[in-house]
């Protein structure tokens, strides 16, 4: 038996010949001249570091979850409050930020960071919580004033605008439900100036008087 240094500068005895020792520390050692620790490394280069191959099988399950859903004509998940899919995917997104949690201790500018998205991400739950109505952006209404005597059509989404425009110059008012179920308006799924946090911020008494009446029309024909 000898001594000898390792590469980090560690010493560890190295067994030459079998050893003549109780059976008790027998299981400690480790043959071919590693020390524990050592050989504990080796194995786990050998063998893969699990917290390198589970995000890689976590994203081939989020793939899977997600992937079905963008083939579906509800790729959002219909009229809901955000991209209702991403529930289901929330465990697995919660697993992959694992390895990232070392990166953001290291400065505190991360922390701040995630902390402000934090603190975004409750906000925006309150809001729809408190303010989400169903129908009042996913089937978001829109006035179309026609002229008198022409096809000629301006659309307004304000009703009251449009009412008042009829008065000034004549014509009529049409109404258009701009639903997202409807590849004409698909496109406001991606609006930056026409998105469910945006109107329920700015229709926030409204949508929350629409929203008793509509719990309370369910209760009475459906609950």
């Amino acid at each position: 038996m000898g001594r000898r240094r390792g590469r980090d500068g560690v010493h560890c005895l190295a067994w030459s010949r079998a050893p003549r020792q109780d059976p008790e520390n027998a299981a400690n050692r480790r043959p071919g001249g590693l020390c524990g620790r050592h050989q504990d490394r080796a194995d786990a280069a050998r063998q893969g570091s699990p917290t390198r191959k589970n995000p890689i099988r976590n994203a081939y399950g989020l793939a899977a979850l997600l992937v079905p859903s963008a083939k579906w004509f509800d790729w959002w998940g219909g009229w809901c409050y955000g991209y209702r899919p991403i529930v289901d995917a929330a465990t697995l997104l919660a697993f992959l930020a694992i390895p990232v949690v070392p990166w953001i201790r290291a400065r505190w500018s991360r922390w701040l960071l995630c902390a402000g998205l934090g603190c975004w991400s409750l906000g925006v739950q309150v809001l729809g919580v408190t303010c989400y109505d169903v129908s009042g952006w996913n089937g978001r209404l829109a006035w179309d004033v026609v002229g008198p005597g022409s096809d000629r059509r301006v659309t307004y989404d304000d009703q009251r605008v449009a009412e008042r425009k009829v008065r000034e110059e004549g014509g009529r008012i049409e109404p258009r439900q701009q639903s997202v179920d409807l590849p004409a308006y698909r496109s406001r799924l991606w609006s930056v100036t026409d998105n469910p946090i945006l109107y329920y911020l700015t229709h926030a008494e409204s949508a929350r008087t629409q929203r008793q009446e509509t719990i309370v029309t369910f209760f009475r024909n459906d609950g």
